[in-house]
């Protein structure tokens, strides 16, 4: 290769380098103004999830949980009421229900179970007081000593 030539290649290879070396100072200087001019905001996000909780107590107060009821000693054609107290300890209105379950014996299931709940939302810290009743059928036979539960549920 010429002497010239190589010159012109190495002086060629030195703009370039130049060149690259502008560009590179400019697009970090870009970088540098970009960094400047902008904002950030941060926005701060809450929320509560919904719970539903019920219990069942013994007083007004809500201190005692009610987890049995006593009815004593009963006779057929006779009705006996207790009363008991619901909190809504959850933090959405509830709707409450009652089923029964596990009758013993099944025979027993013939007794009368009801409550004097109205269907009425019950209110987050809401004690709400309800009376359970139950009938002996006079017709009742074969049923001396008896158990089972009552399954009160809220939802919201």
């Amino acid at each position: 290769m010429e002497e010239g030539n190589q010159r012109r290649i190495l002086g060629l290879g030195r703009s370039t380098i130049v060149i690259a070396g502008i560009i590179a100072t400019l697009v970090a200087s870009a970088g540098l103004t970009f960094g400047l001019l902008t904002s950030t905001v941060n926005i701060t996000n809450t929320g509560v999830v919904a719970t539903v909780n019920i219990g069942v107590y013994t007083t007004q107060q809500a201190t005692t949980n009610l987890t049995q009821i006593n009815w004593g000693s009963m006779s057929p054609g006779s009705s006996y009421t207790y009363t008991g107290y619901v909190r809504n300890n959850g933090n959405v209105g509830v709707t409450l229900s009652m089923t029964t379950t596990s009758w013993s014996p099944a025979g027993a299931s013939v007794i009368g179970v009801s409550w004097n709940y109205n269907g009425t939302v019950v209110t987050p810290s809401q004690v709400r007081a309800v009376t359970w009743t139950l009938t002996i059928p006079s017709s009742i036979s074969g049923v001396q000593n008896f158990s089972f539960d009552i399954v009160v549920t809220g939802s919201g």
